[in-house]
């Protein structure tokens, strides 16, 4: 198989250019690299300059609430979206209205409960009792209501193999 490197190059470069699925599968997995890197990197540089913006209490307040908004998002996921690339009708329009819609739904009634719950945090007292904390949780219940209102069309594109896209659209 080594004999010959220029024929191993050549096949590679065949199977990437092929219209069959292993061909999509692996440039798929090649713009999800690409794009994991390149985030991975963007939000580092996002953390740099935070940490030199912000001060270190308030950098401590801002850790909480993407620790706080990621909790929520993941305990209240129901799979909605993995399951519309997996299931064979998931590209129809009643599939992608009902899932964008429950997932409207569930942002908007986390960013209640947050808005809600946000004085409580304050009053439990302990390490978090900064006076800002419930203001910044109900500001941050904003950032849910943007992502309720997120495109469908990028589980769309999941489906579909078109990472490429997915990954111009998330850098």
């Amino acid at each position: 198989m080594l004999d010959n490197p220029d024929k191993n190059t050549r096949s590679y470069k065949k199977l990437l250019q092929g219209d069959g699925l292993l061909a999509r599968a692996l440039r798929a997995c090649s713009w999800a690299a690409v794009g994991a890197v390149l985030l991975q990197a963007i939000r580092m540089g996002r953390m740099w300059i935070l940490t030199w913006l912000l001060a270190p209490q308030m950098f401590g307040l801002l850790a909480i609430i993407w620790c706080v908004l990621g909790l929520l998002r993941m305990l209240s996921d129901a799979g909605l979206r993995q399951s519309l690339v997996q299931n064979p009708k998931g590209l129809e329009q009643k599939y992608l209205d009902t899932v964008w819609l429950f997932n409207l739904a569930r942002n908007i009634l986390i960013a209640l409960m947050l808005y809600l719950a946000a004085p409580y945090v304050y009053l439990a007292g302990g390490v978090y009792q900064d006076p800002h904390l419930p203001a910044l949780l109900r500001l941050s219940c904003f950032i849910l209501l943007f992502e309720g209102l997120t495109s469908i069309g990028l589980t769309a594109l999941h489906k579909r193999l078109k990472f490429k896209l997915v990954t111009m659209v998330q850098v």
